[in-house]
């Protein structure tokens, strides 16, 4: 049990929870006094000892069952309970249906559950820091490449064709009970296999860069109200840093290069003397247009995002920014007007409220429709999104149109690339339609991605 709670320490640390060592030998000592067996009790003990921030409270909650969970429940080959007679049709049926049910299905209707080198093979190996926060989406993103979705559809049929040949109602609904639950053990065989993979992956992360790493790398969603005032003192302190280089850069851009071959056609009239000497233009700020999703996922990326850009202002020809749920919005009058912190509240104002509505694809048509002036062969567009678009259509085909219109459309995304494609996720099409994605999962990664945009005008 010691070295179960060492690992859940570590784990906790990897999460960006600070834990000293005097509060883990305070959980050692709470913890010895309290009988495993009383889980509660014991659980108890260990938040009080651990976590000393109520924004950690979470985190806590989502990976003590990780370490300190039961085994999940076992499949049982199902129809076992069916009169003799509802057997038959079952087992006629299923001889019936052979060819058309997935091996996923067969071994769930006989109790088998996929054997962990298949999970693994299927799940592949996780980055060395995932959020936690994360692991639910990891979750069905594993169920979606074993097949469920499909093992789901083949269900309905079976039970359907077995309806058709008269198998009573009370026999089909027991039968359906037992389908439901080997499929919820599935799911918590497949919730304690990533679970499992992602404490492995957190052990090899060292205590010392685990616990003394800075604000600017914890996650987004990993941040409480009490991390925000920081985290935007630090994200001006970057911004800063992001302008002078940017500056600098510029200075040096501006040095007066000989134009040789216009001032060798300008001084044809004095035989080839250059009396009139041509130097070539100076270096030009860059032109930058932002489309953001402003969901509730995406809110803190890009408020940090726009602030980035606010102090930024002074080395940029002309920025122009929208933002949008289902609908876009104009909201650059708004940040001319005033801050990102104090414009986008006003800005979330006036876009229409809801959970799971955003629609990428009808900003994009709303964009090409009404803003196309926002963009030329100078400009940079730059979309923020995580790419989920709640199954709605994703409208790639005006990205590319964009990217042909534009010098190049660069696309920041707080999601990591293995999620991509996982449930509404479009990001892979997008991917493929942009110049680059850069990753903007954490503070120091933005403030990376906004340097190389300056850098590479």
């Amino acid at each position: 049990m010691e070295n179960r709670i060492i690992e859940f320490v570590s784990g906790l640390r990897a999460a960006g929870v600070r834990i000293s060592i005097a509060e883990s030998r305070d959980a050692f000592l709470a913890s010895s006094n309290v009988p495993v067996p009383q889980r509660e009790t014991f659980r108890v003990a260990l938040r009080t000892t651990l976590i000393k921030a109520e924004r950690d409270r979470e985190t806590f909650d989502r990976l003590f069952p990780m370490y300190f969970g039961g085994d999940p429940p076992e499949q049982q080959p199902v129809g076992q309970n069916l009169q003799p007679a509802d057997s038959e049709t079952l087992q006629q049926m299923l001889r019936e249906l052979q060819a058309e049910l997935s091996e996923m299905l067969r071994d769930l209707l006989q109790g088998k559950a996929p054997a962990e080198d298949q999970l693994r093979a299927q799940l592949g190996r996780l980055p060395a820091r995932v959020d936690p926060r994360m692991l639910p989406r990891v979750e069905r993103e594993l169920q979606r490449r074993l097949g469920v979705a499909q093992m789901l559809r083949e269900i309905e049929a079976l039970l359907d064709a077995l309806e058709r040949a008269g198998m009573p109602a009370t026999a089909l609904q027991a039968l359906r009970a037992e389908i439901e639950q080997n499929l919820q053990a599935l799911a918590a065989q497949v919730a304690r296999f990533v679970g499992q993979q992602w404490r492995e992956r957190a052990a090899q992360i060292p205590a010392e860069e685990a616990s003394d790493a800075g604000l600017a790398d914890r996650p987004f969603q990993s941040l409480g109200d009490a991390d925000y005032a920081q985290l935007q003192r630090e994200v001006r302190r970057l911004a800063a840093r992001v302008r002078t280089r940017a500056a600098l850069r510029h200075k040096r851009g501006r040095g007066r290069l000989l134009d040789a071959k216009t001032t060798l056609r300008a001084n044809v009239r004095h035989g080839g003397v250059p009396f009139a000497l041509h130097f070539k233009r100076r270096h030009l700020k860059p032109k930058l247009t932002l489309i953001c999703d402003v969901s509730t996922s995406m809110r803190q990326v890009v408020e940090f995002l726009l602030t980035f850009i606010y102090e930024l202002q002074d080395q940029l020809s002309r920025t122009r920014s929208f933002a949008f749920i289902d609908q876009l919005l104009d909201i650059s009058p708004e940040l001319a007007a005033a801050p990102p912190a104090t414009a986008i509240p006003r800005i979330l104002r006036n876009l229409p409220a809801g959970h799971y509505n955003t629609d990428l694809g009808a900003a994009l048509n709303q964009f090409v429709t009404h803003h196309l002036d926002a963009v030329d062969q100078r400009t940079t567009l730059i979309i923020c999104g995580d790419g989920r678009n709640n199954y709605n259509d994703p409208r790639c085909e005006l990205v590319e149109l964009l990217r042909r219109r534009v010098r190049r459309v660069l696309w920041l995304n707080p999601e990591p690339r293995y999620l991509w494609g996982s449930d509404d996720s479009d990001m892979g099409q997008y991917a493929a339609a942009v110049s680059a994605v850069h990753p903007v999962g954490n503070l120091r990664e933005l403030a990376a991605a906004v340097d190389s945009l300056m850098a590479s005008n």
